[in-house]
């Protein structure tokens, strides 16, 4: 009797424990989807904002970056409730959610190559990047030093080496996952048939096989990154994109995701895993680590949701977009028509809404005084150059003390945009001269005439999809671009630039044989003659060349 007392007692303290531990697994699994729930809401009001009010086509690549939220918050938390299913869904499911990273990180490199390799619009994304690090020699910064320590040095050189190499050990990651998908299915497939042994060397393969390809995708991905950040062509850009926040609120999910999994899986491979989530008679240690990681991303997603919306403003690629489209209501008004002039008063008010300034404002001189500062600066130094004395300064000071001063603040595209409109609409008036507002500037973003317009609107773009086979062309394309561009700068120092007639130098550096030279060629030109080594300015060269603004040196401007 009293030992029947014992095991009654025995099992009832079981089941109240069962109870107790399934209760606790539904909590944590409703604190979860709650936090999944939110998460996917404000990454889902976030996309769609991107998508109705992001004017640019640089919102395809963040809209799949920007996706990343609500698909892993949605697989996270349907896997919490089918873990321990016998169909064994999270296999699936997990190897799904893994495989999307590799579209994230192609998306990721395509935002880069529009963002910092194609603003100007004149050179394919890939190649305008190469031509921006054309003069950069590549090295580690930063945590990545400690290559350097070792006598790792960067196995790139610049130019298209240098980013045709870092697109090859970005793309590899897509074939390693690729990979990795067919095996988890066939894992799914056959997991009843396969032993235990053969599961985990499976498994093991896998994992393997995603961390190294992982590993050197980050590589090349960190590297790029820094190096945009230090080359002296894009590190304004970086910072005014915010590239390492841009970076960090992107890779980070990937990052977490990846080394969860590795600490998870050390822990039950030590049997040092605490059984958090469920009773062993139900779920195996490996199911609880893969509950347990489901759970932590369900709560981390909600942090890199209220992220994104900082890391990626809707609105901050509009002024490109609004400048591309007034140089287009430019072309189209050359006939003068009603509908062209109607096109160009759209343009000019899309500029105007998103920042292009071409008005005036009038300030007391009092609150204009600072720049006095400035002025009397340069004065004192006494360089020579300056005319200005401080007598004279003195004197402008007391006779502008109580009158306004008129500010301009102007964008030159949106000035000429609005002074071709007044014309437009008087019949009898002529187009303004573009010299007149652009001149050969070297910071003249945007050049007004008819042909170099056409050619930004012929100019093939970035695909609207995933785009890995545009990325293998690109790979392709830069890679002979850097064996044809090493032949000719070889070539000319060993040959001499004064032996070569202008015709021989022009043929050598047109590399694609169209007849033309475009900023890539002009820059390796200058590399190759020395100019750049002598301070010479390549926008301005290249702005000072391009007679007809056409964004192409001819053979006979040449």
């Amino acid at each position: 009797p009293e030992l029947r007392i014992v095991r009654q007692g025995a099992m009832e303290s079981v089941n109240e424990m069962h109870h107790e531990l399934t209760r606790q697994e539904g909590l944590w699994a409703h604190i979860a989807g709650f936090s999944a729930l939110v998460a996917i809401i404000l990454s889902v009001s976030h996309i769609y904002n991107h998508w109705r009010y992001n004017r640019h086509e640089i919102k395809w690549c963040t809209l799949r970056m920007l996706l990343i939220v609500p698909l892993y918050a949605t697989d996270a938390w349907v896997c919490l409730f089918v873990e321990g299913n016998p169909n064994k869904w999270t296999i699936l499911l997990t190897a799904g959610r893994e495989v999307y990273e590799a579209v994230v990180l192609t998306s990721f490199v395509q935002f880069l190559l529009m963002a910092l390799g194609n603003e100007e619009d004149t050179l394919k994304p890939a190649k305008g990047m190469a031509e921006r690090l054309l003069s950069h020699q590549p090295q580690h910064y930063n945590l990545l030093k400690i290559w350097d320590l070792i006598g790792l040095r960067v196995p790139y050189s610049p130019g298209p080496g240098f980013v045709g190499g870092v697109l090859i050990g970005l793309l590899q990651y897509v074939g390693a996952m690729l990979i990795f998908l067919v095996l988890r299915i066939f894992i799914w497939c056959s997991f009843d048939t396969l032993g235990d042994a053969s599961k985990k060397n499976v498994d093991s393969f896998c994992t393997g096989l995603k961390g190294m390809s992982c590993g050197i995708a980050m590589y090349n991905l960190i590297l790029l990154g820094f190096n945009l950040e230090y080359a002296e062509k894009t590190k304004d850009k970086a910072e005014e994109i915010s590239l390492r926040n841009k970076f960090l609120c992107i890779k980070g999910i990937v990052f977490f995701t990846f080394l969860q999994t590795f600490v998870l899986k050390l822990a039950v491979k030590f049997d040092e895993l605490p059984l958090l989530m469920g009773d062993s008679a139900r779920m195996t240690p490996e199911e609880v680590a893969d509950t347990m990681q489901n759970f932590l991303l369900c709560l981390e997603l909600l942090l890199f949701a209220f992220w994104h919306w900082n890391a990626y403003p809707v609105n901050e690629f509009n002024k490109w977009a609004a400048k591309s489209r007034i140089l287009q209501a430019l072309v189209e008004s050359k006939n003068r028509s009603a509908a062209s002039v109607k096109e160009l008063e759209d343009a000019i008010e899309m500029g105007e809404t998103y920042g292009l300034r071409a008005d005036e404002v009038v300030v007391s001189y009092k609150n204009w005084c600072q720049a006095d500062k400035e002025v009397r600066l340069n004065v004192e130094k006494g360089d020579g150059q300056n005319p200005i004395t401080l007598e004279r300064l003195d004197a402008f000071h007391t006779m502008m003390e109580d009158k306004p001063i008129k500010v301009h603040l102007q964008d030159t595209l949106m000035c000429y945009a609005k002074r071709c409109l007044q014309a437009l609409k008087n019949s009898d008036a002529a187009m303004p001269n573009t010299e007149e507002h652009f001149g050969h500037k070297c910071t003249i973003k945007f050049h007004a005439s008819s042909t170099g317009i056409e050619a930004i609107r012929n100019l093939p773009r970035v695909p609207l999809c995933c785009g890995v086979h545009h990325m293998v062309q690109d790979i392709i394309e830069l890679r002979e671009l850097s064996k044809t561009s090493k032949k000719a700068v070889e070539t000319l120092e060993k040959e001499g630039y004064s032996e070569q007639s202008k015709q021989s130098v022009f043929d050598m550096f047109d590399l694609d044989k169209n007849g033309s030279l475009d900023k890539f060629e002009v820059h390796l030109l200058m590399i190759a003659t020395g100019e750049i080594s002598r301070g010479e300015d390549v926008d301005c060269q290249f702005a000072k060349w391009d007679k007809d603004q056409d964004f192409t040196i001819s053979r006979e401007e040449w």
